[in-house]
């Protein structure tokens, strides 16, 4: 017979195996999304840059409420930016709240066809 404290030990051991694995399944989980986040490519209308408020804001386990404390702002606005339900909003607005999520917008010149 096993003593309960090897018991609870052995136990113990298998739980933080378990959690560790979690852990390893969410890094890279968090590093795919952060990859596809962070690989510049262009945002060709405002759904895209919500689409990539989103990800930016689940990879790093922030709440919609959080972010928008963050920026400064409404959580209406996070919301409505993340669901493209917001056709006019203000740079400042925007680059604030890519900021506050770890987004970097940048400007550069574009070659026309």
């Amino acid at each position: 017979m096993i003593a309960p404290t090897a018991a609870y030990a052995a136990v113990a051991a298998v739980a933080e195996q378990v959690r560790a694995e979690q852990r390893a399944r969410q890094d890279a989980e968090l590093a795919r999304r952060l990859a596809v986040i962070e690989s510049h490519r262009p945002v060709p209308d405002p759904a895209a840059l919500g689409a990539a408020v989103r990800a930016a804001r689940r990879a790093r386990k922030v709440t919609q409420a959080e972010l928008a404390a963050a920026a400064k702002t409404g959580v209406r606005l996070v919301n409505e930016l993340e669901n493209d339900r917001r056709p006019h909003l203000s740079l400042t607005a925007a680059l604030t709240i890519a900021h506050a999520v770890g987004l970097e917008i940048t400007v550069r010149h574009r070659e026309t066809p």
